[in-house]
């Protein structure tokens, strides 16, 4: 007896949004899940639906919940006003407003952007409101989700986000000093290696000396 398929009900426009944000073609994505390109195309166009393993594979793929994939009703517009001051990514709904404030300067961190380029992705935001972001200035709930619509999922202002891309158990507030204290101690030591072997370099010209004098 042949087993029932299970269908998704995927939203195939949801599904070519979240890929053409993050700047994939058809191809990438497919190569990702592992699946043709053609196979994709019919995603897309609600032709053919994928199984419930690839849609958790593509959410973890896009930081999105599963459930993003399924929704019916419109796109939420990132990009638009949002005078209710309300957070609309599923994703980011998961943490409390007062976390993404707090974790948003980290987060910008981790990336590793310069001003620069940060200017360049986010065109919305001043340079001058950019800067102040960096420095810690806390984000409107409009702010976090315009980063995370032009910057994707791997902005995520969580501590443990931070905590997991730097390999430290630490709280996430007290990362940095803890970075910049084990820079410190590595200049230390490598001041004290070039001590060492200055001194070992001057005890091998006086030894020379004193070989060519004919006192040793």
């Amino acid at each position: 007896m042949a087993r029932p398929v299970r269908h998704t009900g995927i939203n195939g426009a949801r599904l070519r949004y979240l890929r053409r944000k993050e700047q994939w073609s058809q191809s990438d994505l497919g190569d990702k899940l592992g699946v043709h390109r053609a196979t994709l195309a019919r995603w897309e166009t609600g032709e053919a639906e994928p199984p419930y393993e690839v849609v958790e594979q593509m959410a973890e793929l896009f930081g999105v919940a599963p459930g993003f994939l399924f929704e019916v009703a419109p796109i939420p517009d990132y990009e638009g006003e949002n005078p209710d001051g309300v957070i609309l990514d599923p994703v980011l709904q998961r943490v409390p407003l007062r976390k993404l404030q707090k974790y948003t300067q980290p987060a910008l961190e981790v990336l590793g952007y310069s001003l620069k380029q940060l200017v360049a992705k986010l065109p919305k935001l001043s340079s001058q409101r950019i800067q102040e972001l960096l420095q810690g200035k806390k984000p409107t709930a409009y702010e976090i989700q315009y980063l995370r619509y032009n910057l994707g999922p791997e902005f995520h202002p969580t501590s443990s986000y931070k905590k997991r891309l730097l390999g430290s158990s630490a709280e996430a507030a007290t990362v940095d000093v803890a970075l910049h204290s084990r820079i410190a101690r590595l200049e230390e030591s490598i001041e004290s290696m070039r001590t060492f072997q200055m001194r070992i370099l001057e005890r091998v010209g006086q030894i020379h000396d004193l070989l060519s004098a004919g006192r040793i």
